[in-house]
This record gives structure tokens, sequence and C-alpha cells, in this order.
């Protein structure tokens, strides 16, 4: 393309797709973080503050990133199937634009209500494991601020497969209980398992995000 800079002003959503056609020698990507969540924002520690902003690109600071790829798309923050995946897919561009993360939150409410399970087989470098869910990440935040994965980083040249086995109600609130105090990767029954690659297969359709 022979341009050196290009600048994204938007939220995760809007970097992922920007990276997706970057293509094998990339220019330089400044995010100003204009959207819901900001995951890349809390990840990198990159402020909304145009002047700062403006002077942050003029420095010239970088940071080299190793993006994951999945399905041959690529993402610099997290890759996942079940329970969140599933909420996700559910939430409408109207009920996001209105109603912001709380879209997210209701969705949650009204999805773990229904009580619907899903049965994955996660493979990590030859080893299979039953699960619920999975977040594949690259980023030790998850949904915010949240952590998911300590070790991950978008610097670092692996993936963290995060594992939760359980599909329950129960097993749902313990798990979102942990994430919001940071501590989902201390539970017993939670696997953190560093890797390059990672297969998950499914008896029925299910969604990634």
């Amino acid at each position: 393309t022979g341009l050196g800079l290009i600048v994204a002003a938007g939220g995760d959503g809007t970097v992922n797709e920007i990276v997706e056609g970057l293509g094998a020698d990339p220019p330089t990507l400044a995010v100003l973080p204009l959207g819901t969540a900001n995951v890349l924002a809390a990840e990198l520690g990159l402020t909304d503050d145009p002047q700062r902003f403006a002077a942050a690109v003029a420095a010239g600071r970088t940071v080299s990133a190793w993006p994951g790829e999945v399905n041959g798309r690529n993402f610099m923050l997290m890759a996942s199937v079940g329970f969140d995946a599933e909420v996700v897919a559910a939430v409408t561009p109207a009920q996001k634009h209105l109603l912001g993360k709380a879209a997210y939150v209701l969705v949650a409410l009204r999805l773990w209500l229904a009580g619907r399970q899903t049965a994955l087989r996660v493979t990590i470098d030859g080893a299979t494991y039953p699960a619920a869910g999975v977040v594949v990440s690259k980023s030790r935040f998850y949904g915010g601020r949240f952590v998911l994965a300590p070790e991950a980083g978008i610097a670092v040249p692996r993936l963290y497969a995060v594992l939760m086995p359980g599909g329950r109600r129960r097993d749902r609130l313990r798990y979102a209980w942990a994430t919001l105090w940071g501590r989902l990767h201390l539970l017993a029954d939670v696997l953190v398992i560093p890797t390059r690659e990672v297969s998950v297969a499914s008896d029925e359709p299910a969604p990634v995000q």
C-alpha cells in the first residue's frame, strides 16, 4: 500500500477488521480507543486523550505484536467457543449501540437462565480435554480489565488456552464471579495451558468469537 501509518479510531472490533486487511508486510498501526470495552487499550496502556495520543504517535513509540489466527482470520486479543461466544453472537448491533456494555450483561443473563450447555473437545499438543468453554488468549485482559491469562500478551509469541469444564448454571456463575475478581485462572477446575495451536470440536454448531 505504501502507507507508513494507519490510525484506527474505534474499539477492538475495528482494530480486528483493520489487522485482518493489513497483509504480510503491515505498516505501523496506531489505536485511538473509542469502542465499548477497548481491551487492547487496557493491554497496551493506550490513551483516549487526543492530545496525548497525537504526542505518542509523533514520538514513534511502537510495540511488536504476534497476532493469533482462527479459521483463517487474525485476532489480536482472544478467540473463544462456549458461553461467552454465544453471548457475543446473540447481542445485536442495536442493543450494543443503545446499552453499551450492559447489552452483554443482559444477554448473558438471558442465556444463563436458559441453561443451554455446549460440549466441546479441545485438543492441545496432542491431548484432548472435555470443556464447556475455552478462551484462547493473546491478552492477559478480558472484557475490559479482567485478568484471564496473566502470562499472556500480544508481544508474547504463544497462545494461552483457558479451559472451563463446567457448563451448569452454578459453574458459569462461579466462573463469572472469579473473572470479576481476577481469579479465574486460580480455580481448581480451570486449566490455563500455554501452546501454539488449539483445535476445538463440537457435535453441534457453536459460535466462535
